[in-house]
């Protein structure tokens, strides 16, 4: 009988140690995956942001950057699909403005990488001068359709935003007893 509870009282034993050694590995396994992502995602911030958007476009080709050429190609298309009604001549000149304008928002860039502060002044200006040089080259009703779209996608995307945060649950506290003196 004594032999019984004895290897019973050992394997009871063998079991908690056991479970005690695998949460012991597997907390060790955590902490180092955790200090290797963090020292990947360091390393990542000290790359050069050119290099990070090119191991982008690697590891996910949908993320591969666009030249100035194409993502004007692109935003000319996307002005005719508001529009609706461009002319080959108001598609080149756009397209034109768009390749000026995307490249020297490239240059910007480059140019003040260091400083976000004035690299949002910048590209605020170059967008400026870009929404400005799109309306000189369309008709005035077209202006107008150009103006509703981008105003109507404006507030679809702050709707968005707005049903995207999360309401912070209210938390309840416990009544305060006063006490009796």
């Amino acid at each position: 009988m004594k032999r019984i509870v004895l290897s019973l009282s050992l394997a009871i034993a063998i079991i908690f140690a056991g479970s005690a050694y695998a949460q012991t590995v597997d907390q060790k396994s955590k902490e180092t995956k955790t200090a290797t992502q963090t020292q990947v995602k360091t390393e990542a911030q000290k790359a050069d942001p050119a290099q990070l958007q090119q191991q982008k476009a690697q590891q996910n080709p949908k993320n591969k950057p666009l030249n100035p050429q194409e993502k004007a190609t692109k935003a000319v298309e996307r002005i005719g699909q508001k529009v609706k009604d461009l002319t080959p001549d108001q598609v080149k000149k756009l397209t034109e403005l768009h390749v000026k304008s995307y490249t020297q928002m490239d240059k910007d860039k480059l140019a003040f990488k260091d400083d976000k502060v004035k690299t949002q002044e910048a590209m605020k200006a170059e967008s400026k001068k870009l929404n400005d040089g799109i309306k000189g080259i369309l008709t005035p009703e077209q202006v107008k359709a150009y103006t509703a779209a981008n105003e109507k996608q404006k507030t679809d995307s702050n709707a968005a935003k707005k049903a995207d945060k999360k309401p912070v649950p209210a938390t309840e506290t416990a009544p305060v007893k006063e006490e009796k003196k």
